[in-house]
């Protein structure tokens, strides 16, 4: 799987997550993303990793509340792409 580092939430739907059956494609797929923009960010850099089987998905994310100025930690077996 190559994953394009960007700022951004969407780069999946974007085309910023790719699928490589081999070393050619991962390749390939690489050049292709690091000339890419997702949703006007240039892709610098790539997370290459391999491809597993997933039993249980939990999505987090870590934001700041800014009225009381502290980290508000958010886990949830919902989220992702849609």
């Amino acid at each position: 799987m190559l994953k394009s580092q960007v700022l951004v939430g969407g780069r999946g739907k974007a085309g910023g997550i790719q699928r490589a059956d081999s070393d050619r494609a991962v390749k390939k797929l690489a050049t292709e993303l690091l000339q890419s923009n997702i949703k006007g960010y240039q892709t610098e850099c790539l997370l290459i990793e391999q491809m597993l089987e997933i039993a249980d998905e939990l999505y987090c994310g870590i934001t700041v509340d800014r009225n009381r100025g502290l980290p508000v930690l958010m886990l949830s077996s919902g989220g992702g792409i849609e």
